[in-house]
């Protein structure tokens, strides 16, 4: 990952939270949400934001709304 590369979605920490309080692995929620684990740890590290089909999908595996992702 390039160094100049900023945290730019800090609010996505709330990811790695709802991950880590269900037990699941980075792996574990991208295979229950079908997108890569890469992907997983660049969104919990706020690099990237998801689209909103991808930020459904991941509500979906971790049985939340997506508003509790963003908040």
């Amino acid at each position: 990952m390039p160094r100049n590369l900023e945290k730019v979605y800090p609010e996505m920490i709330n990811l790695r939270i709802m991950r880590a309080r269900r037990g699941y692995t980075c792996s574990e929620l991208a295979k229950r949400a079908g997108v890569d684990r890469a992907l997983i740890s660049k969104y919990e590290g706020g690099y990237y934001k998801p689209h909103a089909t991808t930020l459904k999908k991941l509500a979906d595996a971790l049985n939340c709304d997506v508003s509790e992702i963003l908040n």
